[in-house]
């Protein structure tokens, strides 16, 4: 029984965080992608996004498979050993996701290089886009 009820209970929360990244995935490059070429460029990130998270699928079950025996259940040390190797890559790879995620959006453009084209209110030197600007305002390129 406790053997089935943890089975089902980590099926659950991997289903659970699975669907949270997806999400979170889908909401990034929403707000990435870049105008010029719009839905082509999300295909593509969600193409990569999909193959990176696919592939380790099969070696998982090919190990599984071949350190499983009638004696030894493999699933419990390989998904203990797998949850611990991705807390490590956690800890290795936080900071650098943290600061992907903080990355400005002009930066993920192609057509640019980067530059964005904003207006810049002298009044009180914030930007605005588009109409909002004055006589009072300059244009000016953003890195």
């Amino acid at each position: 029984v406790l053997l089935w009820t943890a089975l089902i209970s980590s099926t659950a929360l991997q289903t659970i965080a699975s669907s949270m990244q997806f999400n979170a995935q889908m909401t990034f490059f929403a707000s990435r992608v870049d105008r010029n070429i719009g839905g082509s460029y999300m295909t593509l990130l969600n193409t990569f996004a999909n193959l990176g998270g696919t592939w380790p699928a099969s070696p998982v079950l090919y190990l599984l498979g071949r350190l499983s025996n009638p004696a030894f259940d493999a699933y419990i040390p390989m998904q203990l050993l797998l949850s611990f190797l991705g807390l490590c890559w956690l800890g290795a790879m936080g900071k650098r996701v943290t600061w992907l995620g903080n990355t400005k959006e002009g930066d993920w453009s192609t057509g640019g290089a980067g530059k964005v084209k904003v207006e810049v209110d002298l009044e009180n030197g914030t930007r605005v886009r588009g109409k909002r600007a004055r006589s009072r305002s300059a244009s000016r390129k953003i890195k």
